[in-house]
């Protein structure tokens, strides 16, 4: 998926070629899952310039994605390289603040993401 501004949207891949953000996306209701679309889109659209309440920084270069839903929230984390947004894992968010497993998951994915990059 690619924005207007040239914003690539691309999810993830584990070594064993699992994509668990979009698994999660995968997983849920159609009308969640058009409205999640709806999101990317904009993220491809708008890149960094995305700013609450779609999106917000978490942690050094791990943000979220907010899209709320039929009484859920659900939460996609990513990160910037060049013009490729790299979204690493997806969840219901439950409580006030982001769980800083989560945070911490995406930190290791973004690492692996970019150890095996081609240079």
């Amino acid at each position: 998926m690619t924005g207007e501004t040239g914003y690539n949207i691309v999810f993830y891949e584990t070594q064993r070629g699992s994509r668990p953000a979009l698994e999660f996306i995968e997983a849920l209701l159609s009308p969640a899952q058009a409205k999640i679309a709806r999101w990317l889109g904009q993220l491809a659209v708008h890149g960094p310039d995305l700013h609450r309440p779609m999106s917000d920084v978490l942690s050094g270069s791990i943000r979220e994605l907010r899209i709320g839903y039929g009484g859920n929230n659900y939460r996609l984390l990513y990160f910037f390289f060049e013009r490729t947004v790299v979204i690493t894992n997806g969840f219901v968010k439950k409580t006030h603040s982001v769980a800083h497993g989560e945070i911490a998951r995406s930190e290791r994915r973004r690492a692996d993401w970019l150890s095996r990059r081609p240079l």
